[in-house]
């Protein structure tokens, strides 16, 4: 089993996983970037494409509306939802949390999650992506990243950039190729 998955099986035919993504994951709305971590947690479930759900410490706060609107999923229980408002763009209904997860559902009371055609634009690391998060269980990814990376070799500093590019396997620790 790789590091940090937690399996989830609530019923025959219902299976649903959750692991940290090592990825610094971003979303705009507009022209602002409304979610920013290297924290998020990759949700999969049965006949589901998987979904990112960030730290609330990680989201910008101040652009979250509660909404009116309310949904009941039979495995993690009643969802929050919310609009956003950055002042210069409006999405109803952007993003959603369950705030009271039902008993063995993952723990995903601290997390939200954005609905993805609704942003203006979501990225991996530096690089922009399209219509749903990547698969964590069959993938190689290399990825622009602006992250700063140093090499510190006996105590001395052999390398240090914002220009490398990240290798995300699945299985494997993260790998940094620097110019």
């Amino acid at each position: 089993m790789l590091d940090g998955i937690v399996q989830y099986e609530f019923e025959p035919g219902y299976v649903s996983f959750t692991m940290p993504s090592p990825k610094r994951i971003r979303v705009q709305v507009g022209p602002m970037i409304v979610a920013d971590t290297t924290k998020a947690l990759v949700f999969q479930e049965s006949d589901h494409l998987p979904v990112y759900y960030f730290p609330m410490s990680d989201v910008r706060e101040e652009f979250l509306l509660p909404s009116r609107t309310k949904t009941e999923d039979p495995f993690k229980g009643v969802a929050t939802h919310y609009s956003l408002n950055t002042g210069i763009t409006l999405v109803e209904d952007g993003a959603w949390r369950y705030l009271d997860p039902i008993k063995g559902c993952p723990p995903i009371q601290d997390y939200i999650s954005f609905y993805w055609p609704k942003m203006t634009h979501w990225y991996e690391e530096d690089e922009e992506i399209f219509v749903h998060a990547r698969d964590p269980f069959r993938r190689v990814d290399c990825l622009p990243s602006s992250r700063r990376v140093q090499v510190i070799l006996d105590g001395e500093q052999v390398a240090d950039s914002r220009r490398g590019v990240f290798l995300f396997e699945t299985g494997h620790p993260v790998r940094h190729y620097l110019p």
